[in-house]
């Protein structure tokens, strides 16, 4: 008998860590849809091409294997125009506090009429990049 109820004192302990980790997520993803709100409130809406703000720092192995390449074949395969920006997340904190970007490698999307399309935190490869800004019919093979 008091192995059954270790057990399922076991069970509602990661039943209750799967609820909290499931909650975490979803607050982070409104945090990030408030934000993306938030900074198209105060864009600004002059046009011009597609840029990507990409976030950075000195001793990122994901960003230096993974992001940049994806990056640079994002560049290679576009349609018009993109400009990339590029952060140390570091080094231009009040950039980074601007995007709430707390992780490296980060992008932040925004389009051609200045709106931001998306926050990625953590690795984007170069597909999700392209449906972000809208090309996802252009880039299809």
């Amino acid at each position: 008998m008091d192995i059954l109820f270790r057990l399922g004192i076991a069970l509602a302990v990661l039943a209750l860590t799967l609820a909290i980790v499931a909650l975490a997520r979803r607050l982070f993803e409104w945090r990030t849809r408030r934000t993306v709100a938030w900074l198209n409130e105060r864009a600004d809406h002059r046009g011009g091409p597609a840029r990507i703000l990409y976030f950075t720092s000195e001793r990122c192995v994901q960003c230096k294997t993974r992001q940049e390449p994806a990056l640079r074949s994002l560049l290679a395969d576009a349609p018009e125009p993109v400009a990339l920006e590029h952060f140390d997340a570091a080094r231009d904190r009040d950039t980074a506090a601007t995007y709430r970007i707390l992780t490296a490698p980060s992008t932040v999307v925004i389009g051609r009429d200045g709106r931001v399309a998306a926050i990625n935190h953590g690795f984007a490869p170069a597909e999700r990049l392209a449906v972000q800004l809208g090309w996802a019919a252009a880039t299809a093979p």
